[in-house]
C-alpha cells in the first residue's frame, strides 16, 4: 500500500514534465508542460512551417503559435489540444478572401483570367493533351475555366510553399478539393482533382509527363476521362526545382 502511494505521488509530482501531444496543422507534436506553458520542439515546428526560425531555444511556447488572429485553437481542460494556422499569405495566394460560391451562370468573374504565374503554356498544354485523351476514348472535351484555375493554382502554390504533396490542405477551411473549388466561386454538381509533382525536369516536359502519369494511374485516369466532368482548371506551383501541378474538374 505504501509503495503504491509513493508511486502515485511521484507521478503526480513529475506529470508536468511528461511528454504529451498536441495537433499542429493536423500533425501530432509532443509537448512538455512547464510552469503552465506547453513547450513544443522547435525542430518539429520548423518541419511543419517552412521558414519557422530554427535558431534559438530547443523548445517554443505554444502560445507563440496561437498569438495570431489567424490561428484556430481548440482547448480541453484549459490546455491546447489542436492548432490550425491560417496564414494571410495563403489568402493572398488563393485570392479567395470573402468570395462565395455562386451558380456557374451567375459567377461574377467567370471570364476574368487567373494569374498563371507565368505557366500559361503548361496549363493550356495540359488541357489540350487531356482533351486528346478524352477524344481517343470517346469522351466530350473539357472546357478550361478561370475559377477552377484559381482553385488549382492556389493549391499548387500552397503545396510548393509549404512543402507538402497531398489532396488535403493543412489550411483551415481549404482542406479538401471541394472546399477549395467552392471558395473559388464555383457552385458545382460534381468535382474532382488530380495532382502531380516533378523535380529537376524541364518545364517544356511537365504537361506531357503529368498527363501520361495521370493516365497510368487508375484513380487519376478515371477523373481525366470521366464524362461527368465538363470543365477543368490547371494550376502550377514551384519551389526551386520542384514543380507541383493541380488539375481540378467540375460539372455545373
Amino acid at each position: 500500500m505504501f509503495l503504491r502511494l509513493v508511486i502515485a505521488l511521484t507521478l503526480a509530482l513529475f506529470s508536468p514534465l511528461l511528454a504529451q501531444t498536441v495537433k499542429v496543422q493536423g500533425q501530432d507534436v509532443e509537448y512538455k508542460l512547464l510552469n503552465g506553458r506547453q513547450m513544443v520542439p522547435r525542430k518539429a515546428l520548423a518541419k511543419i512551417f517552412p521558414g519557422f526560425p530554427q535558431e534559438g531555444s530547443e523548445t517554443v511556447d505554444l502560445a507563440v503559435l496561437i498569438d495570431d488572429p489567424n490561428a484556430r485553437v481548440m482547448r480541453r481542460n484549459g490546455l491546447i489540444v489542436s492548432v490550425r494556422y491560417y496564414s494571410s499569405d495563403m489568402a493572398r495566394m488563393y485570392s479567395l478572401s470573402g468570395e462565395k460560391a455562386q451558380p456557374r451562370g451567375d459567377a461574377p468573374n467567370s471570364t476574368t483570367p487567373v494569374s498563371s504565374g507565368g505557366y500559361r503554356v503548361i496549363m493550356d498544354e495540359i488541357v489540350r493533351l487531356s482533351n486528346l485523351e478524352r477524344e481517343a476514348h470517346g469522351v466530350p472535351p473539357l472546357t478550361a475555366d478561370p475559377l477552377l484555375e484559381k482553385a488549382a493554382t492556389g493549391h499548387s502554390e500552397e503545396m510548393a510553399a509549404l512543402g507538402y504533396f497531398s489532396h488535403t490542405s493543412p489550411t483551415a477551411g481549404r482542406e479538401t478539393p471541394s472546399d477549395r473549388i467552392r471558395l473559388a466561386g464555383v457552385d458545382f454538381r460534381a468535382s474532382g482533382e488530380n495532382i502531380a509533382s516533378f523535380t529537376g525536369h524541364a518545364e517544356s516536359t511537365l504537361a506531357e509527363k503529368a498527363v501520361r502519369g495521370w493516365m497510368n494511374s487508375p484513380p487519376h485516369r478515371k477523373n481525366l476521362l470521366s464524362p461527368m466532368f465538363t470543365h477543368v482548371g490547371i494550376g502550377v506551383g514551384r519551389n526551386g526545382e520542384k514543380y507541383t501541378l493541380t488539375q481540378n474538374f467540375a460539372s455545373y
